[in-house]
C-alpha cells in the first residue's frame, strides 16, 4: 500500500508532534497540573486527528477521533448521565424555537 501525499504529511507530522510532547514530558516544563492532561496518552489519538484534519485526511482523521472517543468512554458516559436530567426541557425548548422560526 502506498501513502499519499497528504498521508505522508499527515504521519510526519504527527510523529514530530509526538516527538516534541515526550520531549516536553523528559524535561518537565509543563506544570504538573497541565502535564498531566496534556500527556495523558488518551488524548494521543485527537492530537493525531487535528493533525490529519489539517492535511485533508478525512478518513483517518474521522477513525483517530472515533478511537479518542473511546479511550474517554467512561468519562462521556458520565458526562451523559449528568446532561440526561436537562434531556427533555431542553428538546421541549428546542422544539418551542424550531415552531417559532419556522416559516410555514
Amino acid at each position: 500500500m502506498e501513502l499519499t501525499k497528504e498521508s505522508k504529511q499527515g504521519w510526519g507530522i504527527t510523529l514530530i508532534l509526538f516527538g516534541v510532547l515526550f520531549f516536553i514530558k523528559q524535561t518537565g516544563i509543563l506544570p504538573a497540573s497541565v502535564d498531566s492532561y496534556v500527556m495523558d496518552w488518551h488524548n494521543y489519538p485527537f492530537y493525531a486527528a487535528v493533525v490529519f484534519f489539517a492535511v485533508k485526511e478525512f478518513k483517518v482523521a474521522i477513525i483517530l477521533t472515533v478511537i479518542g472517543l473511546l479511550f474517554h468512554g467512561a468519562e462521556i458516559i458520565k458526562l451523559t448521565k449528568n446532561l440526561s436530567h436537562y434531556m427533555w426541557p431542553l428538546l421541549l425548548v428546542a422544539a418551542g424555537v424550531v415552531l417559532l422560526v419556522s416559516r410555514k
